[in-house]
């Protein structure tokens, strides 16, 4: 059971986030829980873990504490996917929809940056030559080009390495996907510049 108090009052937050594979409802039984602390602070904490739990932090400038650049734009895009259920604890001033419509607003530049940071595996790679985790952020974050809903069903065999042709196929409309946003927000970019 994850008690949410001692992060409460060490961290004194605006709101503790459960963010991850069993947010998104796609966990394992050797999943670990995933929590983002929202703090009133610049100087963020550095991510830790602790009984099992990864314990993340951002601030409202959107800036994160992340152990590896690859994942900032997963952690902002997944507060797209985050239901009220998703927030363990918030402050009385704390408003989700203004937090969330700074990542709204910032939606294509993250999208950009994502398909940038794993370019390699989204152009090149097919299935079995990419990690599950990227696949599977693939295929969710995918669904947010066109507002489409993710196939959750098929994302979770996917995270478990199905050989499902149709799921492999699922898979390829999500890079592909990704890769007509990547080169249409590119031609834009070239016309503004």
């Amino acid at each position: 059971m994850l008690s949410i108090n001692k992060y409460v009052e060490k961290y004194n937050p605006k709101a503790i986030f459960l963010k991850g594979s069993k947010m998104l409802g796609i966990s394992s039984n050797n999943s670990d829980t995933d929590i983002e602390i929202l703090v009133d602070t610049n100087d963020l904490p550095k991510s830790y873990k602790e009984d099992n739990i990864d314990i993340f932090f951002i601030n409202k400038e959107l800036k994160i504490s992340v152990k590896k650049s690859i994942f900032e734009q997963i952690v902002l895009l997944q507060y797209l996917f985050l239901k009220p259920e998703h927030i363990l604890y918030k402050s009385e001033d704390f408003d989700f929809s203004s937090f969330k419509e700074l990542i709204t607003n910032k939606l294509n530049e993250l999208l950009f940056k994502f398909i940038e940071k794993l370019w390699i595996n989204i152009r090149y790679y097919s299935y079995k030559k990419t990690s599950r985790k990227n696949i599977y952020h693939i295929c969710y974050i995918s669904s947010l080009v066109d507002n489409s809903l993710p196939n959750w069903e098929i994302i979770q065999r996917l995270k478990e390495y199905t050989e499902n042709v149709e799921d492999l196929s699922y898979y390829e409309e999500c890079r592909k996907k990704l890769l007509n946003f990547y080169f249409k927000y590119l031609r834009r970019l070239n016309e503004i510049f």
